[in-house]
């Protein structure tokens, strides 16, 4: 009885703190500069994905070479963790990239899959300026793999 009572407290306390909810716009980039054609850029696109994507979550859902078009779900941010009395807490947080390359141009959209959805003050918590800061950071890897010269195989 004692562990029922317990398990309830648990919950019961859990369910009490305040979620804050954020949705962002979709943070794009177009990069006018590049000196490459489309084929080059669609490799380079390509591996910036393959090497920024490095869990199992993180996946390329569409590619099309031809028409210069990369689509991927990024996980941003969390994992899954185990609680007792078999429940998790996901406090994963994906987005869509979307790249389209065509001869000396690249765009490069991310959406925040929402709405976002953390615990106002924790150390779990994912605030939207730190949202944000990685949306930017990603961006600009991006464009600096489309800046360099070759892929280094």
């Amino acid at each position: 009885m004692k562990h029922y009572l317990l398990g309830f407290l648990f919950v019961a306390l859990i369910s009490c703190n305040t979620y804050q909810y954020i949705t962002t716009d979709i943070m794009v980039k177009v990069y006018e500069d590049l000196n490459d054609n489309q084929s080059a850029l669609f490799v380079k696109s390509n591996d910036w994905m393959i090497r920024t994507f490095k869990d199992a979550t993180s996946v390329i859902q569409y590619s099309d070479k031809t028409e210069g078009v990369l689509i991927g779900k990024y996980c941003m941010y969390g994992k899954i963790v185990p609680m007792p009395y078999n429940m998790t807490d996901d406090t994963r947080i994906f987005a869509i990239i979307d790249i389209r390359v065509k001869d000396n141009k690249a765009r490069i959209s991310i959406q925040p899959q929402g709405p976002w959805k953390y615990l106002e003050g924790t150390i779990n918590g994912y605030s939207y300026n730190r949202a944000l800061f990685d949306m930017e950071a990603l961006c600009r890897e991006f464009y600096e793999t489309l800046k360099t010269s070759g892929v280094d195989f």
